[in-house]
């Protein structure tokens, strides 16, 4: 049986929205993972030439609207180093939230199949995603927002 929600504040639906975007990351940096380095560096067609260049931009630019965000005074100096992860590993570290267009593309021309990023996860869904969800390290109480 489902439980019944209450129309979700303001906050709810900004907690929902990014753990939408936490796992569509999960996914996607689960899938360049399975890529090699050599693969993770190869030449692709995009805005930015590899999807270690791709991935690397975005952290680079998430630093600097973070840091805007919270009143930071980082700046152009977000800039200063335009690829600061050499690899899958330290990017996926150093990433919580990324914008995954680009990369996602790009994995459509190496061996491992793109991952499906173009859905919203329901509690209808709950069962389907609960390993991932696990992975994440979240619970029915916190993806729901509700009280544990």
């Amino acid at each position: 049986m489902l439980p019944t929600l209450s129309p979700p504040s303001l906050a709810g639906t900004f907690r929902a929205m990014a753990r939408n975007n936490a796992w569509c990351n999960h996914r996607l940096f689960g899938a360049v993972a399975r890529l090699d380095q050599h693969a993770f560096e190869a030449p692709r067609s995009g805005f930015f030439p590899s999807l270690r260049a791709t991935l690397n931009h975005i952290l680079v630019i998430d630093h600097f609207y973070v840091d805007a965000l919270e009143g930071g005074s980082l700046g152009p100096a977000a800039w200063a180093d335009p690829q600061p992860c050499a690899t899958i590993a330290d990017l996926r570290a150093a990433q919580a939230a990324v914008d995954r267009g680009q990369a996602h593309a790009m994995l459509s021309s190496t061996a491992v199949k793109p991952p499906q990023l173009d859905e919203f996860f329901s509690i209808a869904e709950a069962p389907l995603r609960a390993t991932e969800f696990a992975e994440l390290g979240w619970t029915e109480a916190t993806v729901w927002d509700r009280p544990g």
